[in-house]
């Protein structure tokens, strides 16, 4: 879809949400029996819509740069470009009860962001999600106890390979490889979660093969999926949380070869697969009634199975703050830094360009207000900045957006 034709579709489903609002706001609440009968259904259904300007809208570099993954080494000089886009969200849910302690329960997810200016199409993103299983409780239904969600899902998700200099559709030779990030998945996943007095773990684990296009130029990115992990959550005191988790995963991947010592992905290595030990923690500390507090931090490291040329450590820390002034509106502040350390890999793939390095800071600011039950406003800013020896990859961008969201 592009130029007027995309304006005038999105513009219209903005529209449904808005007349979706309005009559939520215009109705008369909803006697008991009408909640009740709600309830019993099942169902459940949210959409969000919104309009925001993006600073940098292919997290192109603001200088410019050798390329040392080029031939000859030429100098690159970035062409940033500014846009308007809109973030849009839907999420549908349906639960029928099959018996006192199972339920089926059925969910359908959109997420995605789409810019306004046709000339900035590549810079579209968007996911679509189903999923679909049973639910077991045991113990009192309704209550604090043991659940075990088993189920199946299927998705798609859409991304266009594009350059970050420039935003052009990325080519190889004379063929276009622009959907080489773009992917269709399916798979299973289980979730066991069990809360006792003074705290709850979860258990959860999924596998999921990933099909992507399949540009004739160059080898494909299909692969599996692995994920196992489990997360504990404590009560220290009253007003004190800890949570701790790990994640063990695994990427196993069809085609793609993995890179030597020297970076070159040769035709003849081994098919490339990665796996990843990630462990969390995270305190929540409730400072005043309206006031909430979280610091998280996250260690994950990547282990390159062939000859550990793209291992990685990575060390992410955030702290996190909710303000709840009055029922109808919270305020959330967020900001993280991060960095990234290889062992053996080189900037741009190339040992001439020293070694591979990232770091990052991120800042976020939410705020939502409540106009109804049906009906929220939100406003939310964030900016990111990344630094890298790999100049390709070094941006920093700042997105403004507002916008609504309607539930029933």
């Amino acid at each position: 879809m592009a130029g007027k034709a995309r304006i005038l579709a999105l513009s219209l489903i903005f529209a449904a949400a808005s007349s979706m609002a309005a009559e939520a706001v215009a109705a008369p609440p909803k006697a008991k029996e009408e909640k009740q009968a709600k309830a019993a259904s099942g169902f459940s259904f949210s959409a969000e819509a919104g309009l925001g300007y993006d600073s940098n809208v292919y997290k192109t570099p603001d200088s410019p740069y050798v390329d040392f993954a080029q031939t000859g080494n030429p100098t690159v000089n970035p062409t940033q470009k500014t846009g308007i886009f809109t973030p849009l969200e839907v999420d549908a849910e349906y639960l029928r009860p099959l018996s006192k302690k199972i339920d089926l329960i059925a969910e359908y997810k959109f997420d995605g962001d789409f810019y306004f200016d046709s000339a900035l199409e590549n810079a579209d993103e968007y996911d679509h999600r189903l999923s679909l299983g049973p639910e077991f409780a045991f113990g009192k239904k309704d209550s604090a106890g043991t659940t075990l969600y088993t189920g199946v899902f299927a998705g798609y998700h859409k991304q266009i390979y594009y350059d970050r200099d420039d935003g052009a559709s990325k080519i190889s030779g004379t063929t276009d490889i622009s959907d080489r990030y773009t992917y269709s998945n399916r798979g299973v996943e289980f979730a066991y979660k069990n809360e006792l007095n003074a705290f709850k773990y979860d258990v959860y684990g999924s596998f999921e093969n990933r099909d992507y296009e399949d540009p004739a130029a160059v080898t494909q990115y299909d692969h599996d999926y692995y994920a196992l992990g489990a997360a504990l959550h404590y009560k220290i005191a009253d007003p004190t949380r800890l949570t701790a988790g790990y994640r063990y995963s695994s990427r196993d991947y069809d085609e793609r070869p993995s890179r030597d010592l020297n970076g070159n992905a040769l035709t003849s290595n081994p098919r490339l697969e990665y796996t990843y030990h990630t462990f969390d923690v995270t305190v929540r500390q409730r400072v005043t009634e309206d006031l909430v507090g979280y610091v998280d931090y996250t260690r994950e490291t990547r282990k390159d199975e062939f000859v550990g040329y793209n291992d990685y450590t990575l060390s992410k820390y955030r702290v996190r703050a909710i303000y709840t002034p009055a029922e109808s509106l919270r305020l959330r502040l967020a900001a993280s830094y991060w960095e990234r350390d290889y062992k053996r890999a080189f900037a741009f793939d190339n040992p001439i360009a020293g070694e591979k390095k990232y770091d990052g800071i991120g800042l976020d600011a939410k705020g939502e207000y409540s106009h109804s039950e049906h009906l929220k406003f939100w406003a939310e800013v964030n900016y990111d900045d990344q630094s890298t020896t790999d100049k390709r990859y070094e941006y920093d961008r700042y997105q403004a957006m507002a916008g609504l969201r309607v539930e029933y």
